[in-house]
């Protein structure tokens, strides 16, 4: 089915609006198929060669973003169609079309992508400020990730340093919770539901330069502990 971009009648001004504002952050709440990516590409295209008096801003200086590679390139595509129909108008002024050459000639390196991939591109231009390896890999699949956190956490609890190497980060101090929750969790599983900050405490220990686990690999890895603590038992 062909695609159709939606402009209201009733919520034109409010779109008009919003597609000229600069001064302030524009939230657009609105139910699915009512117009809400042709108002980003209609902003985006504005901002690059502005018909309403303001300055361009270059290409380079924007990102639009979304959630899935397919929303981020029909997007692209979008904006891409925007720029040659607004080229192909008649009686177009000299000076906004070279802002909408030069902004179809950046087009191809515009950040326009998903918010992993914009998190990502940031992280690889300062990893010494986000404290990460610049050879940091992205992982698909966070079956490994749980891996690593439970064998650093059980190392580091067996070893009986696990206090110590969560000196200096936010989850200093939580170091014997920690282990407490683990060692028992085989006997008591309520304890793992415990309000522990597990985000933390999985940051202290795995932010090395090969990645961060979030809260919910840190309480999947506490899991498998009771899962290998009730296995020893059994087997003992």
């Amino acid at each position: 089915m062909a695609r159709r971009d939606r402009h209201p009648g009733s919520d034109l001004p409010v779109r008009t609006a919003a597609i000229a504002e600069r001064r302030r952050n524009v939230l657009v709440d609105a139910g699915a198929g009512t117009g809400k990516t042709s108002l980003v590409v209609e902003r985006f295209v504005d901002m690059v060669a502005p018909t309403g008096g303001a300055a361009p801003v270059p290409i380079e200086r924007l990102a639009a973003i979304t959630f899935t590679r397919k929303a981020a390139g029909d997007l692209r595509l979008r904006i891409r169609e925007r720029l040659l129909a607004a080229l192909a108008q008649p009686a177009l002024a000299a000076e906004r079309s070279s802002q909408l050459r030069a902004a179809l000639a950046g087009l191809d390196t515009a950040y326009v992508g998903t918010i992993h991939s914009f998190a990502d591109r940031l992280l690889r231009l300062r990893p010494v400020e986000a404290q990460l390896s610049p050879a940091y890999e992205i992982a698909e699949d966070d079956e490994a990730l749980v891996r690593e956190t439970f064998e650093l956490l059980l190392h580091a609890v067996q070893g009986g340093t696990l206090e110590a190497e969560l000196a200096g980060t936010p989850a200093a101090g939580r170091g014997v919770e920690a282990a407490g929750t683990l060692l028992f969790g085989a006997q008591f599983p309520l304890l793992l539901a415990l309000p522990l900050d597990w985000g933390a405490v999985a940051s202290g220990l795995c932010a090395r330069g090969q990645g961060v686990a979030d809260a919910g690999s840190m309480i999947a890895a506490v899991t498998l502990a009771a899962q290998l603590a009730k296995s020893r038992e059994s087997s003992g």
